[in-house]
């Protein structure tokens, strides 16, 4: 009987020795087209620590044989219309780091699915889109309607409509949407919080605000420098929210706050649907309109963190300054 609490006490410890090494390093076994180079992005690291960890002279390695790596701190199980690239947004990575961790050939997930994210990689930023109980998060892809998303997850137009609080039934692709599986009951949702200081907007990021100032949504752009305002609203958008004036006077007062039509942004406070958010906009009219009556030909580009641009999707180091700004940071 001795023996037996013996040898039960010995395992014990031996189990917790291999959970505190486990949690300071993780192993990997390479698998046939793996490279060096493919396991230092899937993990965040470089060549030259891995080989450093692993004492080895050279890059070559072969299938079967394991490495020492950096662990990694979670795992993601995919929801219902996430992609790489929102997951990646979420955790502040890369697809192609997702790729190599998961070995994934391409970009096909699906729910349910269980994604080693690379250790390194940080949590999601500051005001992102919280997971709530009772639905499902939906990230909109393109040729979504209300009326397919409804029927697809057995609930009504009605219930998404009032429980996203959506102005238009105008869906933009990355548009994040609460869907009500299996109810015909809209939910309660008060969707994302950002932090806020005082005298300054909201700071949330881009596929958070948009779940507030969906299209169609109206509001008042609030010029931080100046603290002159005119009213707008949100046309549509995918990389940003491109807005127009709602009227020849918010056209004028739009105009003398930037001295003219300029590509220049400023920091914005944008008061819409109950909140204050913090914002960056140039004042350049193009593209398309759907106002015609506010002597502004065309529409305005309206950023907020983490939006981007539509021609080359790439961050605007000056919008993101403004809107930081706009925050009070």
């Amino acid at each position: 009987m001795l023996r037996l609490r013996l040898l039960a006490l010995s395992l014990a410890i031996a189990l917790v020795t291999l959970a505190t090494a486990g949690a300071q390093a993780a192993s990997y076994t390479v698998a046939s087209g793996d490279t060096l180079w493919r396991i230092a992005i899937a993990h965040q690291t470089t060549v030259d620590e891995l080989r450093s960890r692993n004492g080895l002279s050279t890059t070559t390695i072969y299938p079967g044989q394991r490495l020492e790596v950096p662990p990694y701190e979670r795992r993601h199980t995919v929801q219902a219309g996430e992609t790489l690239w929102k997951i990646a947004q979420t955790y502040s990575t890369t697809v192609e780091a997702l790729q190599a961790a998961n070995r994934l050939n391409g970009t096909l997930i699906y729910p349910g699915q269980i994604l080693l994210i690379p250790a390194t990689a940080r949590p999601a930023p500051p005001g992102t889109m919280p997971q709530l109980p009772g639905v499902t998060l939906y990230w909109v892809r393109s040729g979504d309607t209300l009326w397919g998303l409804a029927r697809a997850y057995r609930t009504s137009q009605e219930a998404i409509s009032r429980t996203n609080a959506l102005r238009s039934e105008i869906l933009m692709p990355g548009q994040p949407l609460y869907l009500p599986v299996g109810s015909t009951q809209p939910v309660e949702a008060m969707g994302p919080r950002g932090p806020q200081s005082v005298g300054f907007g909201e700071l949330l990021d881009w596929s958070a605000a948009r779940w507030i100032y969906n299209v169609g949504s109206m509001g008042t752009a609030i010029d931080l420098a100046t603290r002159q305002s005119f009213n707008i609203r949100h046309l549509g958008g995918s990389n940003h929210a491109d807005s127009e004036p709602l009227s020849p006077r918010d056209t004028a007062i739009m105009k003398e706050i930037f001295g003219g039509w300029t590509w220049s942004a400023r920091p914005i406070l944008l008061k819409t649907n109950g909140r204050l958010l913090a914002a960056s906009m140039s004042a350049m009219p193009h593209g398309v309109q759907t106002i015609y009556d506010n002597g502004f030909d065309g529409h305005f580009d309206l950023y907020f963190y983490n939006s981007r641009s539509h021609v080359s999707g790439s961050l605007s180091p000056q919008h993101q300054a403004n809107v930081l700004r706009a925050a009070g940071r």
